[in-house]
């Protein structure tokens, strides 16, 4: 059983339907662990969208760097490589961790210019996501099959599985009862979201032949060391370990990070070794608040 880790992003652009912060009362300090930092928020440029993602990450790598390293080799991605060069520099004191994201983000501006503003304008965070977590070709986790698994007259097409994060559709969800779902997906879970991203769905697409939806198959050549849940609007369970049973053996995806919108800002937490939870938002400082522990945190 191999162990790894992932992050939950639940951003939307309307407050109404953004999961809050849990508000409890921090207990006696749970963890021996050093206070996490993270960046602070640039009031000229909002950066609270990186600030979110780039804490959590930067926390992980404190924690274990090989992981990140590991993953930096199989993406292959010239802006997490430039998040993760950008860390060992810090940790090496030659520059500040506003600086690590202002590299990282320039050179996004610089690529796409309308997903990732400068100034007092926002980011979709499935953008950030995209664009971080993206294998670089040829470099893939492994290959998806698309097929009808009714009349086996469509011609299977293939392409590579090349991104680590997982975007919830209600759609394909609906259409995917081949892991025992939920009829809602409020009454799921992200463990469910990693059975859609790892094994076999179905697509809302149907087969030409015989009308049936058809069926997306996997195989994954390497696993992450790192799995992105994007859920957008959508509530539903945030499991604390997700357990994927594979061919290759199994796998266990621990919960370290969690990232929420809601006012037009991005905030973060992030659960240390411990289990101890750490909330962020740049607006307030580099450093993170302990709120608690992970199993006293409300999944509402």
């Amino acid at each position: 059983s191999t162990s790894t880790n992932f992050i939950t992003t639940n951003p939307t652009l309307s407050t109404s339907s953004s999961l809050q912060v849990p508000q409890i009362q921090s207990p006696p300090r749970l963890t021996t662990l050093p206070s996490p930092t993270g960046t602070q928020w640039d009031s000229a440029d909002y950066s609270c969208g990186y600030d979110a993602l780039f804490t959590i990450l930067w926390n992980i790598w404190n924690e274990n760097s090989n992981q990140l390293l590991l993953q930096d080799f199989m993406m292959q991605n010239v802006h997490f490589h430039n998040l993760i060069q950008g860390f060992m520099r810090h940790q090496n004191q030659e520059v500040c961790l506003e600086d690590v994201r202002n590299t990282v983000r320039n050179a996004l501006h610089l690529q796409n210019n309308t997903a990732f503003p400068m100034g007092f304008a926002g980011l979709d965070m499935k953008d950030l996501c995209n664009a971080m977590f993206e294998c670089n070709p040829p470099a893939s986790m492994g290959r998806e099959t698309t097929h009808c698994d009714n009349c086996a007259l469509h011609n299977p097409t293939s392409s590579n599985i090349s991104n680590i994060t997982y975007f919830f559709s209600p759609d394909v969800w609906r259409k995917s009862n081949m892991h025992n779902l939920p009829e809602s997906p409020t009454d799921g879970s992200t463990e469910h979201c990693a059975m859609l991203f790892f094994k076999s769905l179905r697509t809302s697409t149907p087969c030409l032949e015989c009308r049936r939806w058809l069926v997306v198959t996997k195989h994954f050549d390497t696993m992450p060391n790192l799995f992105i849940v994007y859920i957008g609007k959508q509530k539903m369970h945030i499991s604390t370990t997700i357990e994927v049973e594979l061919p290759s053996g199994q796998y266990t995806f621990q919960l370290k990070g969690m990232i929420y919108h809601g006012d037009f800002h991005f905030t973060s937490q992030f659960i240390d070794r411990n289990n101890g939870v750490w909330y962020h938002d740049g607006v307030d400082g580099q450093n993170c608040s302990f709120q608690g522990s992970i199993q006293q945190m409300s999944n509402n």
